[in-house]
This record gives structure tokens, sequence and C-alpha cells, in this order.
């Protein structure tokens, strides 16, 4: 078996193929966002950056100032945009048959981690492929832990994140995250991430991601 494919520079790393983009795709994102929050509005500084990168990075142009081989983790206050800047987007992929745009292979599938209990089998299985964390550390709110075959207390997120990394790694496989916890009562750059889950977590959580910060004071009315 040939496996001159492993010294490779781009073994394992997401291949980011640039695809066209409709001159419409602002008032699409308008319109998706306003069926989630009616006061939804594309207006600020912050909002015209990230949206454009947003759409930068799912079509994979270069013009896109985030690394386009590496996921996206959102953090900042309650209430800024995070989720539902994802949630946009993951409503593109069923509207782009009806106008003039095509999304690059970063289709992704999205986890509620405060709806984690009782579904940590199938949370195990989407790890498998791209996904969207929303809202990380809600989960260590209730009694997510389980009881492995050793008896030992597991993290659900913890190992789904050592799964995602072995996908990261070996498949170019793209990742997503948002957490109100990256920095927050002293805890900076992600230590309370590290704190909870653990410093591998937390470093891995780094290589796999673009770590985009969301300022400002909560949108919600």
């Amino acid at each position: 078996m040939k496996i001159d494919f492993i010294a490779n520079d781009n073994f394992g790393k997401y291949q980011p193929k640039q695809v066209k983009i409709s001159s419409d795709i602002g008032d699409v994102i308008n319109a998706i966002g306003k069926k989630y929050e009616p006061s939804f509005e594309i207006k600020t500084d912050f909002d015209k950056w990230l949206y454009n990168n947003m759409i930068y990075y799912f079509t994979d142009s270069p013009k896109c100032e985030w690394n386009l081989s590496k996921g996206l983790l959102f953090h900042g206050r309650k209430g800024l945009g995070k989720s539902l800047s994802f949630k946009i987007f993951k409503k593109l992929y069923y509207y782009k048959v009806h106008f003039n745009f095509e999304l690059a292979n970063k289709k992704f599938d999205i986890q509620e981690m405060d709806n984690l209990k009782g579904n940590v089998q199938t949370f195990y299985e989407k790890c498998k492929t791209s996904l969207f964390c929303d809202e990380i550390m809600r989960e260590t709110k209730d009694d997510s832990k389980i009881i492995n075959d050793y008896g030992t207390k597991e993290q659900p997120f913890s190992t789904g994140v050592h799964q995602m990394y072995r996908s990261f790694c070996d498949k170019g496989q793209l990742y997503h995250f948002t957490t109100n916890y990256w920095n927050v009562n002293g805890y900076e750059n992600g230590k309370l991430i590290s704190d909870t889950y653990g410093s591998e977590i937390h470093d891995r959580l780094i290589e796999m991601c673009n770590i985009i910060e969301f300022k400002g004071e909560s949108k919600r009315i």
C-alpha cells in the first residue's frame, strides 16, 4: 500500500475551495435573522465585520481574516448574537437553492449543549462529523456527567473534543463553538474552561479554532 500521502503538507487539513457569492447575500442574512429575532439587523461596524467575514469564511474566500482551515469559537457576553450567527448560516444551506449562492463544503450540525443530558451517545456520533457546539459549559450545570466502563466520571464534552480533535487532525474536519465563559470573573483566555475540562481540552480548542471575541452590551430587548 502506498503511504506517500502522509508526507504531504496538506494531509489531514481542510482544503479551502472558493465558491461564488450572490450580491444579495446581505439581504438574505437580514431576512433569516429576523425570523429568529424580529429586531435583527446588520448595522454596527462589528456586525458588518462579523458577517462579512462569516460570508468569506463559509465560501472559502481569501478575503476572510480568519484561518479557513480552522473552526470558529465565538465568545462574549450573553445576548450578543453568537448563537444566532451560526443558526443563520445553518439556514443558508436550506435556502441556497433559491438564489445564486453556494457554500463551500463547511456544512455543520448543531448541538445545543444545555440539551446534552440524555443524548450523550447521539452527541458522540455527531462528533465524527462537522459540528457546532452551542454554549459550551452550559451542560456542566446539570448532572450530565456519565460513568464510563472503568467506573470513573467522564465529561461528555471532553470525550467529544477528543473525538473531534482526531477528525480535525486526520480528516481536516471543522468544528465550531460558542461560550460565555472564555473571559469571565478574572478567568482570562479560557482559564475557566481549562479548569473545568482540563488544560488538554483548552489547548485543543485553541488549536482547532479561530478565537473571536464579541464585545458590547446585550442586543436582547
